[in-house]
């Protein structure tokens, strides 16, 4: 402590008379006195007269205040954005400009990126637009819409449509219904993996091609495998609406035109094919062929 040149103590509660400090440090709890201080900045001790050899005291100074006002004005920082707006939000932690992500339903981890399959989903029932989806009927998967299939004829107050070139017919909600569910059989979610074909939306925001939990969410998983010399070369599947009476869930589809055109069923009045969609829906595509490519709209 040889460069201390003064040192100054002043007790300041407890009993004064006591000199020991340990002991007097036992007496505050019975009178005890409020004390007030401050700290002052970092750049009141960057001057010339506490740097005089320093020529570039005042820039560097100036350049320490630029960064840290910088530093304070700068927006929330949480891990991986917490993924995405879908998953979580970035709140203040009260420490600098460190945030904590607050997942929403479904999600958890520190960045909102794992699925908590236990957690059961928030869903209101909404209006099932027109031109929502409903029944998937091609060579190799055949699935009904509320008993009717496809390629036969649909529901009453629903259209079916058929793509010859793309081996594919299905039916579409004819009127928007408002405050109600869409009938079993609805679409929600597209995947398809290898051969020429691709696409990959996602039902409920679930991961790797997996539907929600059946008995929270009235949806079932439909897989359909392609083999050749007993290598599987591709694999297709979508989530079905099984209990009508539940909500819709984000990822159901609505509206499928060929990409560029308005070849097709329209969502409520929005040309997917022209990269339309209604207000909480957003554009997907499902490429056939690498130059022939559906798009469709997805509820968010």
């Amino acid at each position: 402590m040889k460069e201390v040149q003064n040192s100054y103590a002043t007790k300041l509660g407890g009993d004064p008379s006591v000199s020991d400090m340990n002991e007097w440090a036992k007496t505050v709890p019975s009178n005890s006195v409020i004390t007030k201080f401050s700290i002052r900045e970092i750049f009141d001790l960057l001057t010339k007269h506490r740097f005089p050899n320093d020529s570039q005291i005042q820039n560097k100074s100036k350049l320490i205040e630029k960064l840290l006002k910088k530093y304070i004005q700068q927006p929330l920082y949480c891990y991986n954005n917490c993924t995405s707006t879908l998953h979580g939000t970035c709140e203040s932690s009260g420490y600098f400009q460190f945030g904590i992500c607050k997942c929403k339903n479904s999600w958890t981890g520190i960045d909102c990126s794992i699925y908590n399959s236990s957690t059961k989903p928030v869903v209101v029932y909404g209006s099932v637009l027109s031109g929502t989806l409903c029944g998937f009927d091609r060579s190799y998967i055949r699935k009904n819409c509320d008993g009717y299939r496809p390629w036969n004829g649909c529901p009453q107050g629903w259209i079916s449509r058929l793509w010859v070139g793309a081996d594919f017919t299905v039916c579409y909600k004819a009127v928007t219904s408002k405050n109600s569910s869409s009938i079993a059989g609805t679409l929600c979610g597209l995947y398809n993996f290898g051969g020429k074909e691709f696409v990959d939306i996602l039902c409920n925001y679930t991961s790797d091609a997996k539907c929600p939990d059946y008995s929270r969410s009235g949806y079932s998983p439909v897989y359909s495998l392609s083999y050749v010399n007993g290598f599987l070369q591709s694999s297709n599947g979508f989530c079905m609406k099984s209990i009508s009476s539940y909500p819709d869930l984000p990822g159901t589809l609505c509206g499928i035109q060929w990409a560029q055109t308005t070849d097709g069923p329209a969502c409520d009045g929005y040309n997917p094919g022209l990269s339309h969609c209604p207000s909480g829906y957003a554009v997907q595509s499902w490429m056939l062929e690498p130059a022939k490519h559906f798009h469709l709209c997805a509820k968010l």
